[in-house]
């Protein structure tokens, strides 16, 4: 996708929004680096997006080093009120993944299959997920997060299950809709964000609920959970799986405070061993591969992947059964 000179900039803004949260200072250094892991449209044209922004009174410098004025803090503050970086990224995440072999090599190293993965669920995991649930035929399964929604139409064509996908990245949920038309009757694609409650989430109650690497990324996980317990059917099950720093332990970890507020009980697997191999395993396959995703001009895809698994190492993984 080809974005727009309107676009470039409102990435940009986004970028500096998400940078200034963590009090990192306007640098080259600092947004070049990310916005090619993120928006690589706005790293190819850096240069020129700040020279904007100072023109516009929006920023004072250059793009080596700059601070927004006044203005530029309300412009930026409009522009994260309406947008999700989320979002953006994982539309071009999506869409870059399509057209690239070297990704779709990397996933089937490290997952087991390509389901154009993002996070840590290898196919022995959505197993275990799938067995936790119970999913079969006749079953209705809800896929949060559900990206471009092939783990979605796997789990479907594995059980015959009917699965509703819903995502925040509208391109990637076209892309779920394009791939799986022929397959209608048991697979749906929606898209939503619920944090800011716009979109067309799924209506109806599901028997089951998945949430693969997904509940960790919301700003309040307990009104998220509180919405999708609401479309949980009575005795149905919610598995989710969860990333979270070394010194944060099953119970004490911002889901499993959301459950306890809510009241609801839940059961936990550990998957921490395995997340520390699949770590591993994930760089040391992308350095195999790193030839082959230059040879694409897909750079891109290798960083962002290669940014994916720094400092995880030792994270605890869980699988929450809610």
């Amino acid at each position: 996708m080809v974005a727009s000179s309107e676009q470039q900039q409102t990435g940009l803004l986004l970028l500096i929004n998400r940078l200034s949260q963590k009090k990192q200072t306007l640098r080259r250094d600092n947004i070049l680096p990310f916005a090619e892991i993120k928006l690589p449209f706005v790293a190819r044209n850096y240069e020129r997006l700040v020279q904007e922004l100072v023109r516009g009174g929006l920023a004072r410098g250059d793009a080596e080093s700059f601070q927004m004025t006044p203005a530029g803090e309300a412009r930026v503050n409009q522009v994260s009120s309406q947008y999700s970086l989320a979002a953006w990224f994982y539309n071009e995440y999506y869409q870059a993944a399509q057209n690239s072999p070297a990704h779709a090599e990397f996933c089937e190293h490290v997952y087991g299959m390509n389901l154009c993965q993002h996070g840590l669920a290898d196919m022995a995991q959505i197993h275990l997920l799938m067995d936790e649930l119970r999913i079969r035929e006749g079953v209705t399964v809800l896929d949060f997060g559900c990206g471009d929604g092939r783990i979605s139409e796997y789990i479907s064509d594995q059980t015959q299950a009917r699965v509703t996908g819903v995502d925040i990245a509208d391109r990637a949920i076209e892309l779920a809709q394009i791939r799986t038309q022929t397959k209608r009757q048991r697979l749906s694609y929606f898209w939503a964000d619920m944090e800011r409650g716009e979109g067309s989430f799924p209506a109806g109650k599901f028997d089951c609920i998945c949430a693969i690497d997904s509940l960790f990324f919301m700003n309040s996980q307990k009104a998220v959970l509180r919405i999708l317990l609401e479309h949980l059917s009575p005795g149905g099950k919610l598995g989710a799986f969860y990333l979270c720093p070394p010194d944060v332990d099953a119970e004490r970890t911002p889901l499993a405070q959301a459950c306890q507020e809510l009241g609801v009980t839940f059961l936990v697997h550990d998957l921490t061993t395995k997340n520390t191999a699949h770590v591993r395993k994930k760089r040391q396959v992308l350095q195999e591969l790193a030839p082959l995703f230059q040879a694409e001009g897909q750079m891109f895809l290798y960083k962002n992947r290669l940014a994916d698994s720094e400092g995880l190492e030792h994270h605890h993984r869980y699988l929450y059964i809610i």
